[in-house]
């Protein structure tokens, strides 16, 4: 394995990214399936980073010879501190497709019971109601609230 500096420049790093991306895309003809949000490939990411953070954590920033130069001591800090922003930024990613997933499949459901008949379209309308009235609606979904009023 070769150790190459990393491009420090915006332009360097966004060529680098398309090359980068032009070869997974080669590989991986359905990338984003196998690694966007909600896949066990971003999930696989947020596993590895948390490993990275870990054993930077115990095995680098935390080693003796680090502590007692501290300007080794302040830079490893700074590398723990950006590995965790990158975990974080992943699980965030990830969580947000399974929000995503969750409102899709709830508006889904919401079509379906709708007109039923049932006690499923009184539940989907309190429902609605009360998410309305903690103002996590948004206008779309008010509208549709409105016409059903109707």
């Amino acid at each position: 394995m070769q150790l190459n500096l990393p491009n420090e420049k915006p332009e360097d790093i966004k060529e680098d990214r398309d090359e980068a991306l032009k070869e997974c895309r080669e590989t991986f003809p359905d990338l984003e399936t196998h690694f966007g949000p909600g896949s066990f490939g971003l999930f696989e990411v947020i596993d590895r980073s948390l490993i990275v953070f870990e054993n930077w954590s115990q095995y680098v920033a935390s080693h003796p010879a680090v502590v007692l130069d501290e300007d080794l001591y302040e830079q490893a800090h700074k590398i723990e501190s950006a590995l965790f922003d990158f975990y974080q930024k992943v699980a965030v990613r990830d969580f947000n497709a399974e929000e995503a997933q969750e409102a899709l499949a709830l508006k889904e459901f919401a079509k379906w019971a709708k007109g039923k008949g049932t006690e499923i379209d009184e539940l989907v309308r309190e429902f609605k109601k009360e998410r309305q009235f903690h103002g996590n609606v948004s206008a779309n979904e008010k509208d549709s609230q409105d016409s059903e009023k109707d």
